[in-house]
């Protein structure tokens, strides 16, 4: 056989190949999980503090405390991302609280994800989101 021979041949036999596999049952193949990466956060400062900032941070403290009331000092989140909640004292209705429940206080941080406002409570990671909340890295 001639080149130009080999090469037609070579040509049927490729045009054949392709065929085959056109006409072969498709292959399922797994779908590739890959792991999603949370955007990295900061601990951050309000920015600038202010009473209304204050309410919004107690409402979502108190959703994350199971409706526990929550009341925050002026300086909340102003020199440092921290913040500890002691648990509410225990009296008795009409008189005054003289004594605190024994259970551990919740620690919070303030983050900064990407421009937004979150609070973590520190013991089991939960992260609520806070809306109307202005605040910046801390350093």
């Amino acid at each position: 056989m001639n080149q130009s021979g080999l090469q037609r041949a070579a040509c049927v036999l490729g045009a054949l190949l392709c065929l085959a596999g056109c006409a072969a049952p498709a292959i399922e193949m797994p779908e590739l999980k890959i792991p999603s990466m949370p955007w990295p956060s900061s601990p951050a400062l309000l920015d600038p503090p202010s009473a209304e900032q204050r309410i919004e941070i107690a409402g979502t403290l108190s959703r994350l405390l199971n409706g526990s009331t929550v009341q925050l000092p002026d300086d909340t989140f102003a020199a440092s991302a921290e913040l500890t909640v002691l648990p509410p004292a225990q009296g008795t209705p009409g008189k005054s609280a003289t004594a605190r429940d024994l259970t551990k206080p919740a620690k919070f941080r303030l983050l900064s994800q990407r421009g937004k406002c979150l609070i973590e409570q520190v013991e089991g990671g939960k992260r609520e989101p806070l809306p109307n909340v202005k605040c910046k890295a801390a350093k």
